[in-house]
């Protein structure tokens, strides 16, 4: 007899190995679910990181930009009889002092008609002493005041308005190799062969109500819709309309407006949608300002558009990779923190006659507590790494993550206490992990993936966690219009807490149904109504219509119940067999009793 134990102890590798083999994965639809899952989890992220960032940047072009102009018509006024400088001048601005054309005030871009302007300059005459202009006649380089009282006439040159000119070129493909058509109130602009806009708005209406532009080349933008902004500045017309006029015939009159128009029609990008896009579009923003204003316009002043163009990238002191990407690290921390908890913590309940509800929020609480430390742990961690650099806003950025942190642990006990078998819950957890990472928006935004799986990244936690760090680090630590920055961070925390309400309550019902497994085996009423039968439990029991037993719940006792439980899984085991592996499995104890 020993003799043949021992034998059987050294069966061959490739017999252990089929054992193995069918016991292990083929013996019931448990574990073959569970073996699925573990099969498809490198195609989950492999198949989904692939083909959604198959060639992220041939989509450059569907990034939304707008061009906010601000540019006005051209002024010209005829003076008095008394100012003998000359008859006819152009407009620059206005100033409540003479000899300050250094900071003059640009007049309003609302200003269309000649009696709007001596309206407005009678309604304001307390404040405007000199008009400030540009002497064409005598083709000096330089900038001249008369005062307000001496102007006699206003002509407003419409036809002088170069954005205007484009953009009607532009809407009739009358610009060379460049071809535009209409959808959804975007213009599609063809600038290459190998790029295409897909989304650019012309906004030359109220401009104010997207951004505002001061003439230290600054930024107000009140709109965050756009990925990039073009600012074409009030002065755009007339400096171009006094260069065309004058210019080519004085080389001191055209370096003059050379130096005017210098960085003035400025692209704004910044790095809060996405890292990485800000820092392509900071280099990209030449080509782009290149489809939206004509060359031809420059070429016969021997200007080329880069001299007239100005980039404004907010907070690029903070452009690093480190801080960049690691929004997303932190996120995956944080998320793989709040996993590591279902394995290292368990779902035992230590308490006599506690209800569900606050048997699972107990363990809430618990992972909570546990989720601060390791919050704190990390943030103390990169913020010695370099990121207390961001200033007083690292404190917003840890408040943040802690909540983060919080939301992340909702969802994974959520998950957790959702399935039975630990292994599909873990196999979840992990899924959901690697959607996040590829749709969460920390490397790409999901505007740049395949379009098919851009929904995903609207479902995605880690898209509006990583959505709330870029307004604190790109936004409120450089004192970049900061009401805005919190109440779009307040927003994607209310968004967030949806997924918060959403999940706890998924748990808080299936909390239910795991502390009825604790208990007596089983959450099904009619599985462990046969139990109880077989038991002749019946106190604990009611019928249904058809004469079927079923568990009565509130009459049951709330503590475990060995026996019951034993029966249950008895009559009832958690994994289930498979009828042919039931008889492989007698089989086999048939030939061990023989030996």
């Amino acid at each position: 007899m020993s003799k043949k134990i021992d034998s059987k102890s050294n069966e061959g590798i490739f017999k252990t190995y089929s054992k193995e083999l069918i016991e292990k994965i083929f013996s019931s639809n448990k574990r073959l679910i569970t073996i699925f899952g573990v099969f498809i989890l490198p195609l989950i992220y492999a198949f989904i990181c692939i083909g959604s960032f198959w060639n992220p940047l041939a989509n450059l072009g569907v990034i939304p930009i707008a061009i906010v102009s601000q540019d006005r018509n051209p002024i010209k006024i005829s003076s008095a009889a008394n100012d003998t400088n000359c008859v006819n001048k152009t407009i620059l601005g206005w100033s409540s002092e003479e000899n300050n054309n250094d900071n003059y005030n640009y007049f309003p871009t609302s200003l269309n008609e000649p009696i709007d302007f001596i309206n407005w300059m009678n309604n304001d005459k307390d404040h405007i002493k000199f008009i400030y202009y540009f002497d064409e006649i005598n083709g000096t380089a330089s900038v001249e005041t008369t005062p307000a009282e001496n102007i006699t006439g206003v002509t407003i040159n419409k036809n002088a308005n170069k954005t205007e000119w484009f953009h009607n070129k532009w809407v009739n493909n009358e610009l060379e190799n460049v071809g535009l058509s209409i959808k959804d109130g975007y213009l599609t602009a063809k600038a290459s062969n190998h790029m295409t806009f897909n989304k650019i708005s012309w906004i030359n209406e109220n401009a104010d109500s997207y951004a505002t532009y001061d003439r230290e080349n600054k930024w107000n933008v009140k709109s965050i819709d756009f990925y990039s902004q073009v600012d074409i500045p009030p002065q755009f017309s007339t400096i171009i309309n006094i260069a065309e006029t004058a210019g080519l015939t004085n080389p001191n009159v055209l370096e003059w407006c050379r130096n005017q128009l210098h960085q003035q029609v400025s692209v704004f990008s910044t790095y809060q949608k996405n890292f990485l896009i800000g820092e392509m579009i900071t280099g990209f923003t030449p080509f782009i300002f290149s489809i939206m204003v004509d060359s031809a316009m420059f070429n016969e002043f021997n200007w080329t558009p880069a001299e007239m163009l100005g980039t404004q990238t907010p907070n690029k002191e903070f452009g690093i990779y480190g801080i960049g990407v690691g929004q997303m690290f932190i996120c995956i921390g944080l998320w793989v923190g709040a996993f590591a908890m279902t394995t290292g913590l368990d779902k035992h309940i230590r308490s006599r006659n506690i209800s569900a509800k606050k048997w699972y929020a107990s363990k809430t609480l618990l992972m909570w507590t546990i989720g601060i430390i390791q919050t704190t742990i990390l943030m103390l961690a990169i913020g010695i790494i370099g990121w207390f650099g961001i200033g007083l806003s690292f404190l917003l950025e840890y408040i943040f993550m802690l909540f983060c942190s919080m939301i992340f642990i909702l969802i994974i006990q959520g998950i957790w206490f959702s399935f039975r078998d630990k292994n599909i819950s873990t196999i979840t957890i992990i899924t959901c992990l690697v959607l996040n990472i590829c749709f969460g928006g920390g490397t790409f935004p999901a505007i740049l993936q395949n379009p098919y799986l851009n929904w995903i990244a609207y479902i995605m936690p880690f898209t509006y966690a990583i959505n709330g760090e870029s307004a604190i680090i790109y936004g409120i630590s450089a004192n970049f219009n900061v009401t805005q920055n919190l109440v779009y961070l307040l927003q994607m925390c209310g968004i967030l807490l949806i997924y918060a309400v959403i999940f706890y309550s998924i748990g808080c019902y299936n909390a239910k149904r795991r502390m009825r497994e604790i208990y007596y085996g089983s959450s099904n009423k009619y599985k462990l109504g046969n139990a109880l039968i077989a038991l002749k439990l019946k106190k604990y029991v009611l019928k249904n219509k058809h004469g079927k037993y079923y568990a009565n719940w509130n009459a049951l006792p709330k503590c475990k119940c060995e026996e019951i439980y034993i029966k249950t899984t008895t009559l009832h085991p958690m994994d289930k067999k498979f009828k042919w592996f039931n008889k492989y499995e007698i089989a086999k104890d048939e030939i061990a009793i023989e030996e």
